[in-house]
């Protein structure tokens, strides 16, 4: 079975946006947090820091994870994947760019 939240078009950090991202729910009953940033620039980005807050069937907070995209060039996305590891159960989740850092000739 396969639970999915998703979440668009959200601006986090100036020039880029979290196009979709969404919860999975795999058969082992292990969950991921899958989507896709974009870099709305015209400047490619070496990396992306991304921040997901995970909060629980009734709102309360579980858990901030970390996880880095690699290089993004201009004007395009990239996709990112976290598997959720021996973290409680997963209801709801937010996706935020918290830094990005530009590519260096």
């Amino acid at each position: 079975m396969i639970y999915v939240f998703v979440l668009n078009d959200e601006q986090t950090e100036a020039g880029f946006s979290v196009e979709s991202s969404e919860l999975i729910m795999a058969e082992d009953d292990v969950q991921s947090i899958a989507g896709v940033i974009r870099n709305n620039t015209d400047q490619a980005v070496d990396a992306m820091e991304l921040e997901i807050k995970l909060f629980d069937d009734e709102g309360n907070a579980i858990g901030t994870l970390f996880t880095k995209t690699g290089e993004i060039l201009a004007d395009s996305t990239t996709a990112f994947y976290l598997k959720l590891v021996d973290i409680s159960p997963v209801s709801e989740f937010e996706v935020s760019i918290v830094n990005s850092k530009e590519k260096s000739d």
